[in-house]
């Protein structure tokens, strides 16, 4: 009688081992690197523990009957190690991609087509009427997969993001996660917080441009981040072109004209028209209508006469012509530097140099 309940109860302690032992290892299953090796003591332990309950369904007593421990406690160790090494060449396999669903690519693009609402939200984020650069679309794939020390299986969505940096603004790229809200999709942004009333606003050479098409342009301070309140020198000259190379070097009304190489050459009257002539812009960063408000403009006639000035205060007599050729150095020198060529001669020259201070410039001879 005694035998024929044993064998009874062989077949339920045989699936207690093997249910509890694939319970414990598939719960440890899953990406979890070096932890490996905190997964063999666990299911060392565990196996252990569930071969002596093992025994106590066989009807034994593990402390006074060690025959009917023997046996469930070595099948435990045996299958629990067995299935740690399965599971240690399965896990890799477990996860899965899943690709970003055509509705998630088509709104993604079409929110970031729309140029004018990103920057309304940017502007919104910021309070500062900034300025922002051609938006990129990010997309990427979701995964199915198994974490360690779980149970059931983890899911990531596809996800998009929208992305641009500021032409004019804060000097950080802003993120917009594309969600779904009311079967509406919606371009939300990622923390806002440390946008919103930026302290520094950094400036990029496309801002410029933009807003004075077909000009160069160069800054003082080459393209640091200011505050607001700050003020900055920008040179603006255009893009010459091998047809705008003529012109003659009369004295006649001292007019000023921008050749080739890059000179501001005093030519007859009429010999050049205004929009190939350089000019110096004083620019203040600010909150109104835009960021960069000019606050004092030189023309190319200014800067030749304060040139001419600063050489016949030096004793150096009248100039002939000017020539740009420094950008101002940010850690040695802030200063725009020019080659000036002396009536009297084709050796005589001389440096020149024009700085901002505050709103307004400063040229003189340059004392190298």
């Amino acid at each position: 009688m005694q035998s024929a309940s044993l064998r009874g109860r062989i077949p339920v302690a045989v699936l207690w081992i093997a249910v509890a032992n694939a319970l414990i290892v598939w719960w440890l299953t899953g990406d979890i690197e070096m932890g490996w090796i905190l997964a063999l003591i666990i299911v060392s332990v565990a196996s252990a523990v569930i071969g002596l309950l093992g025994a106590v369904i066989l009807g034994g007593r593990p402390l006074a009957s060690l025959e009917y421990a023997f046996v469930p406690l070595v099948l435990s160790l045996t299958l629990g190690l067995l299935l740690l090494v399965v599971a240690i060449r399965v896990a890799p396999h477990l996860t899965r991609t899943l690709d970003p669903p055509p509705a998630l690519r088509t709104a993604a693009d079409s929110l970031a087509a729309d140029r004018a609402g990103l920057r309304a939200e940017a502007r919104r984020i910021t309070g500062l009427p900034v300025e922002i650069g051609e938006p990129s679309v990010a997309l990427t794939p979701g995964r199915l997969f198994k974490e360690g020390f779980r149970l059931g299986l983890t899911r990531v969505e596809p996800s998009a993001t929208i992305s641009f940096t500021f032409t004019a603004g804060p000097a950080r790229r802003m993120v917009f996660d594309v969600i779904r809200e009311d079967d509406v999709w919606r371009a939300r942004p990622r923390d806002p917080e440390p946008f919103a009333a930026p302290r520094e606003i950094t400036l990029t050479r496309a801002y410029l441009e933009r807003r004075f098409p077909g000009f160069e342009t160069v800054f003082d301070d080459g393209w640091p981040t200011y505050a607001r309140g700050d003020t900055a020198l920008v040179l603006l000259r255009r893009a010459t072109r091998r047809s705008d190379m003529t012109a003659a070097r009369g004295i006649a009304d001292r007019r000023v004209r921008s050749t080739a190489d890059g000179t501001l050459a005093t030519t007859a009257t009429g010999a050049a028209p205004d929009d190939w002539r350089w000019q110096f812009v004083v620019f203040r960063i600010g909150a109104g209508k835009e960021l960069l408000e000019e606050v004092r403009r030189y023309s190319s006639d200014e800067i030749v006469r304060h040139f001419d000035r600063a050489a016949a205060a030096a004793g150096l007599g009248s100039l002939r012509s000017v020539r740009f050729v420094r950008p101002p150095n940010r850690l040695h020198d802030p200063s725009f530097g020019f080659f000036g060529e002396l009536e009297g001669g084709p050796r005589r020259m001389a440096w020149f140099n024009a700085v901002r201070v505050g709103g307004e410039v400063e040229f003189g001879v340059a004392t190298r």
